[in-house]
């Protein structure tokens, strides 16, 4: 009698699930990555700096401080030296965050002899700039030695990337 040669079956890997469920979850993990995503951005662009224009200062020169470096670093354009009208008036403030920077900047002027906070800004999206704005401080007229400090945020994900300082000195004409 002859025997048949048993039958040699492929290895069939287990099914864990429908393809069907494994799309449905990932693209639900998608949708609340991004609505996660979008809440963020929102809360910063609901802080958007109220005298931000879109465009460019077009401004270079002695007065004006052109930070522009590697791609981890701020680059950005401020007028060294601000000046005011009086301590209510708004004055030269000058700051530009460059277009294509890839970056949200926010701007903050620090006295240097009392380290009183006398400028905040609000968010700055790439190519836009302040150019007149009001100090928060009203300031007696002199001269004010201070430290503008520029914080940055990657404009994709909103995330703090740093700050870099530079010494201003505001004018306050009278």
């Amino acid at each position: 009698m002859k025997y048949a040669k048993p039958k040699r079956y492929a290895y069939q890997k287990p099914r864990e699930g429908s393809k069907s469920v494994k799309i449905l979850i990932s693209i639900l993990v998608v949708f609340m990555a991004v609505c996660a995503g979008g809440m963020y951005i929102s809360t910063l662009s609901s802080n958007l700096d109220p005298n931000a224009v879109k465009g460019t200062l077009g401004t270079t020169g002695s007065d004006a401080l052109n930070a522009q470096t590697a791609a981890h670093a701020i680059p950005m354009i401020i007028n060294a030296k601000p000046a005011f009208d009086d301590g209510l008036s708004e004055g030269s403030i000058f700051f530009e965050n460059i277009e294509g920077s890839g970056k949200w900047l926010r701007l903050e002027y620090y006295r240097d002899d009392t380290g009183e906070l006398i400028y905040k800004s609000g968010y700055l999206e790439p190519g836009t700039y302040i150019a007149y704005a009001a100090l928060d401080v009203d300031l007696d007229e002199g001269e004010y030695p201070c430290t503008a400090y520029i914080y940055g945020y990657d404009a994709d994900t909103q995330e703090y990337i740093g700050k870099v300082a530079a010494g201003v000195t505001v004018y306050v004409l009278g």
